[in-house]
């Protein structure tokens, strides 16, 4: 029987390659950054140059044309970076078979004029939401449409007049969570996990910027909420495959809902059932049929760890096996820049928690050593 070949498109690849890789796929990837793990799990790696936050059109388009030209995969699978421009996934679409969410689904859940409106059709509480006309105060934030990863959302001044390309919510004290579900396109989705955000290095990030994430479970009150909430959504907007939403959960115990994210998002990993994958349930999910993975024992951990200062990849630095993302030797790494992601596991989410963190600390001085050996 022959190997099924797999697209994979996202801002960093890494994660879904390997992900489709352990299901057996042969895979080709395109993202900003070719990095040497994306690489190792991929036939072909392709590097198309970042747009904004997310992707260029005519750049992406000419490398999935490569692939298909030279490889023609049977599907593909794509990640993040498609937020500020769902158009391109219509695109693609017609080139190389989608599984995940089309570009009507993902324009719908990233505008805010639609998303909140249909939360309060489906009885599902969020923060109170603005999406035109001044800002009502200064205890609100300001978001970018379209935008991922927390970077973009700045403290709001109130009275001054939001712009096309923005929104405003008000600041609500919580605990900043996610939910990975798994959506069969219909009515009918899975509840697969909860995580907790957290940050290793708060000095060099903003805020808001969501930086890492722990496996955090809640309890069985809020988790049957939390499974009716995916129900409904999927059923609002007809989700697909593996998704989440990031809510905030007041001091009172009451979610709010801040954002839906209609692809696979970087928690997946931290529910993967090794040594298999969720990745093949999304293909599945995809095609209207769902499939509950294995339990995963104990927490995991994870956060990405920023560069403290310039510098260059070392040839002879030697990576430890619980670093991700890991740059191709030369690269060249801005003070601030997100430079590889640090993994851990513990019996609780503290416990994994600390073991990123002092794995943290162990890279830091693994990286002064090895370029205080390149300069000698």
């Amino acid at each position: 029987m022959s190997i099924s070949c797999v697209l994979v498109i996202a801002l960093s690849a890494r994660a879904l390659a390997q992900a489709a890789g352990r299901c057996g796929y042969a895979v080709h990837a395109i993202d900003l950054y070719g990095d040497s793990d994306t690489r190792a799990a991929s036939l072909s790696a392709r590097v198309v140059p970042a747009a904004g936050e997310g992707f260029g059109g005519g750049a992406i388009l000419a490398a999935a044309g490569e692939v298909l030209t030279a490889h023609r995969p049977d599907f593909l699978v794509c990640g993040s970076g498609f937020e500020s421009a769902p158009e391109l996934l219509e695109d693609l679409d017609r080139l190389v078979p989608l599984r995940g969410n089309g570009a009507r689904t993902v324009r719908t859940v990233t505008q805010p004029a639609m998303l909140f409106p249909a939360l309060l059709r489906q009885r599902i509480d969020f923060p109170p939401t603005v999406t035109d006309g001044p800002i009502p105060g200064d205890d609100w934030l300001e978001k970018r449409i379209g935008g991922c990863g927390g970077a973009h959302v700045r403290p709001a001044r109130g009275g001054r007049s939001l712009t096309d390309h923005h929104y405003a919510q008000r600041r609500v004290d919580g605990v900043s969570m996610s939910a990975l579900l798994l959506a069969d396109g219909r009515q009918d989705a899975e509840l697969l996990g909860t995580c907790r955000h957290w940050c290793a290095q708060p000095s060099l990030v903003t805020p808001y910027q969501r930086s890492g994430m722990v496996l955090a479970p809640v309890d069985r009150g809020l988790r049957r909420l939390l499974s009716q909430w995916c129900a409904r959504l999927t059923g609002e907007f007809g989700l697909r495959g593996l998704c989440g939403f990031d809510f905030l959960l007041t001091p009172s115990g009451v979610p709010l809902l801040v954002d839906v994210n209609p692809r696979p998002p970087a928690s997946f990993e931290l529910l993967e059932p090794h040594p298999a994958s969720l990745f093949s349930l999304h293909v599945e999910a995809c095609q209207g049929r769902l499939r509950r993975p294995a339990p995963v024992a104990g927490s995991r951990a994870q956060a990405v760890y920023f560069a403290p200062q310039a510098l260059a990849i070392a040839a002879s630095l030697a990576w430890p096996e619980w670093v991700a993302d890991i740059p191709l030797p030369g690269a060249r790494i801005a003070a601030g820049s997100p430079l590889c992601t640090v993994r851990g596991a513990g019996a609780d989410p503290e416990q994994a928690i600390e073991v990123v963190r002092r794995r943290c600390q162990d890279l830091a001085a693994l990286l002064r050593e090895t370029t205080a050996a390149e300069s000698d």
